[in-house]
């Protein structure tokens, strides 16, 4: 709310020069716009399935621990094994619990590596897009002499207070900042219909443990 409130009174300060030139940029148009989006999507799915794969092999390895304990400890109450028969039982079933108890923790900790690295992946990439974005956006303010440019989207991607209240169409650089990164208006205006923000979704970050 601070920042917020500080970029707000920076930019109020801005407009009382009369020498200072703005624009706005709707920024979730030009991000969701970009044309490396689809295939990060398809980089990040490709982690996120081979996740999935890790993670069932777990699942299956897991269960199949369990019939076997539970095979060992309904041999151990069989009343026509021998004493030693049934110590032996009941050994392989301490031993196959300690087994699935080291095969479970195993699993947790994969998952959370994995969940760590498909948001790294994403962070990362939706990172390159931004900076080509601001990249473009300042050869563009350069271009035009431009002092100031404001996010027009700023409260539509979550911000507590809209860094635009409202600016004249001739302001707005939407349309060229797209063209500049090589992106698609439509596309990006049908994943706003759907409401997608700005941000890389968020990824899964099931366990094992919680199914």
């Amino acid at each position: 709310m601070k920042k917020s409130l500080l970029l707000l009174l920076f930019a109020a300060a801005a407009v009382a020069s009369a020498d200072t030139k703005i624009a706005t940029v709707d920024m979730d148009l030009v991000v969701l716009s970009h044309p490396k989006n689809e295939e990060n999507r398809e980089q990040v799915a490709k982690i996120e399935e081979q996740a999935a794969e890790t993670r069932n092999q777990a699942r299956g390895e897991l269960a199949a621990l369990e019939e076997k304990l539970k095979e060992a400890l309904e041999k151990a109450q069989k009343p026509t094994l021998s004493d030693a028969e049934r110590a032996e039982a009941r050994a392989e079933a301490q031993k196959l619990r300690a087994q699935g108890q080291q095969k479970l923790e195993a699993a947790r900790r994969a998952e959370a590596e994995s969940a760590g690295k498909i948001r790294r992946e994403a962070l990362e990439r939706f990172a390159a897009v931004k900076k080509d974005v601001d990249e473009k956006i300042a050869a563009l303010a350069a271009e035009k002499g431009l002092d100031l440019i404001l996010d027009s989207a700023a409260m539509r991607s979550g911000l507590p207070l809209p860094l635009v209240v409202w600016s004249a169409k001739p302001l707005d650089l939407t349309d060229e900042v797209i063209a500049a990164v090589g992106g698609d208006r439509k596309t990006a205006e049908e994943a706003l219909a759907k409401g997608n923000a700005r941000m890389f979704p968020d990824v899964d970050d099931e366990t094992p443990a919680a199914k």
